[in-house]
């Protein structure tokens, strides 16, 4: 019989790697392996498919649903020469499991079945519906809002949306929305005199581990691109050359980048970048820009910048932008602004959203009262807050389902070396299933 770490470890054996920008998406492999695990366990499921991303839906109990589970399987690219582990291999040491997906998402995913696997075999006030996608990590178009909507017109939203994707053993009540913007600059080459440099910066997060966007602290942090904007504006006399990095994702840092200049006192005849110049030093006002909000957040508005490509002549980055607002024409005219102010030979080409709204759950409403109850009574301090990325409760606040996102303890998420504590894990299954039969106790009375 499979304990709670024999199925992660099976998950993380499984490649589910979500990277558009080098033509990777998960196989059906890992959701075909939830469901005839689920089976096994007299939990019936099926798979779902759109656009070539798989998902599983299924529905335990009898009646109205009430409350829903929502996991999801993918997972972010992981730069192997960077581990102290194998990624793809389950790795437990002093108290903490090692791989990709451990914390995100796939702890939450085992422990959601384990979860099922019980409540399948309890008299249940209502039904109780669960899906895991594997689109989540590039914006949940193809997972959790096919299912948000499929659920609409069947006229079977849950009152109630358990999203299984966070960390920390706290309800998480406030996520930003996620937007993407690409600011670009034409190429401009010229041919100087002067001495060809390197100069190299790696990303520094002392206090939260992680290459996670929507994490990195300003003024505590140090974002590669974001040291080689302030070099090339504290040096204006250096025009960049070439930049070159580890880019993987629109919201992962980089962890290092280099930056090759030419500064003069050489006779070396060099071909420099005006172009390239320009976008590198507009980077700091750029991230600087004040942003209109709706709602406060504690980690306020995150903007930065974390891929570069050339693409036909054209010099480009990848912005990625964090914020308590729907609107992406906020988020463009305070860009649009910031760039104009600080040069002319940038241009901002697009801003970018996807559907659904931020999360933003009454801290007193029937939800997070109960998940602080259930978490208090397994003897665990417990407060709702805020986390800084987005997840896919979007797409079922819009349709006024109560949400949280909740997970185990754990690190480096997105990063090396991505980690849970196994103590917290192993807690979970009893406080998915103690709060599902807790909130469908609670509707019902």
């Amino acid at each position: 019989m499979k304990d709670l770490l024999d199925v992660l470890s099976d998950l993380v054996n499984i490649d589910t790697t979500n990277d558009p920008r080098r033509g990777r998406k998960p196989t059906d492999e890992a959701v075909k392996y939830v469901r005839d695990t689920l089976e096994s366990w007299d939990i019936e499921a099926d798979v779902l498919e759109s656009n070539g991303y798989y998902s599983l839906y299924g529905e335990i109990g009898k009646g109205s649903p009430v409350v829903m589970f929502l996991a999801h399987l993918d997972v972010v690219p992981a730069t192997e020469d960077e581990w102290i582990t194998d990624p793809f291999k389950l790795t437990v040491k002093e108290g903490r499991a090692y791989g990709r997906g451990s914390v995100d998402d796939k702890g939450n995913v085992a422990a959601i079945m384990l979860a099922l696997k019980e409540l399948s075999k309890t008299k249940l006030k209502g039904k109780v519906l669960f899906a895991f996608t594997c689109d989540e990590e590039i914006g949940g178009s193809n997972g959790a809002k096919v299912i948000a909507e499929m659920l609409k017109d069947r006229g079977s939203l849950p009152r109630y949306l358990i999203n299984a994707d966070g960390s920390g053993m706290k309800p998480i009540i406030r996520r930003r929305k996620g937007f993407r913007a690409v600011v670009e600059a034409q190429e401009r080459k010229i041919r100087i005199k002067g001495r060809r440099m390197r100069i190299e910066f790696e990303v520094r997060t002392p206090v939260i581990p992680t290459r996670h966007s929507a994490y990195f602290l300003p003024g505590v942090d140090t974002h590669p691109l974001l040291a080689a904007s302030h070099f090339l504006r504290g040096n204006p006399e250096c025009i960049a050359i070439s930049i070159e990095g580890a880019f993987i994702k629109s919201n992962v840092v980089p962890s290092r980048i280099v930056l090759e200049y030419a500064c003069p006192g050489g006779e070396e005849e060099i071909e420099v970048d005006h172009g390239l110049t320009e976008l590198i030093r507009s980077l700091v006002p750029i991230v600087r820009c004040p942003v209109p909000v709706e709602r406060h957040s504690d980690y306020g508005v995150s903007i930065n910048p974390n891929v570069y490509t050339k693409r036909n002549g054209k010099h480009v980055i990848e912005v990625d932008i964090r914020a308590m607002t729907n609107d992406s024409e906020i988020i463009k005219e305070a860009l649009d602004r910031a760039i104009k102010c600080s040069t002319c030979e940038v241009s901002l080409r697009e801003v970018r959203t996807g559907p659904g709204k931020y999360l933003f759950t009454d801290p007193n409403s029937a939800l997070p009262r109960a998940a602080v109850e259930v978490l208090e009574e397994l003897g665990i301090r417990a407060y709702p807050i805020e986390a800084a990325g987005a997840s896919d409760s979007r797409y079922f606040t819009p349709f006024d389902v109560e949400c949280i996102d909740f997970g185990p303890i754990g690190g480096n998420v997105h990063g090396p070396n991505e980690w849970v504590d196994v103590q917290s894990l192993m807690l979970l299954p009893t406080f998915y299933k103690n709060l599902a039969l807790r909130i469908m106790n609670t509707e019902l009375k």
